[in-house]
């Protein structure tokens, strides 16, 4: 298992994630360091719900739901 802490990465959230793919995410956590908790938590769930949302069979509600519950968790983390 990899450590919490080789897991992290410089920038902010924006230079960590597809920022095409997730447009609606607040500016404030975009902008957010993404070597913090909660940058990197957001990082970590938005590449890999990125992932999920690749897989071509996904129903297109289920692409809408996961990408809302996502940007939601996002947002609980950062602004709680």
């Amino acid at each position: 298992m990899m450590s919490e802490k080789s897991t992290r990465t410089p920038g902010t959230v924006r230079d960590n994630i597809n920022p095409q793919l997730w447009k609606d995410l607040d500016p404030e956590i975009m902008a957010c360091d993404a070597e913090s908790h909660v940058g990197n938590s957001c990082v970590r769930l938005l590449n890999l719900f990125e992932r999920i949302l690749a897989n071509d069979e996904l129903e297109s509600n289920y692409r809408w739901t996961f990408a809302r519950d996502a940007l939601d968790q996002c947002r609980i983390w950062y602004f709680g």
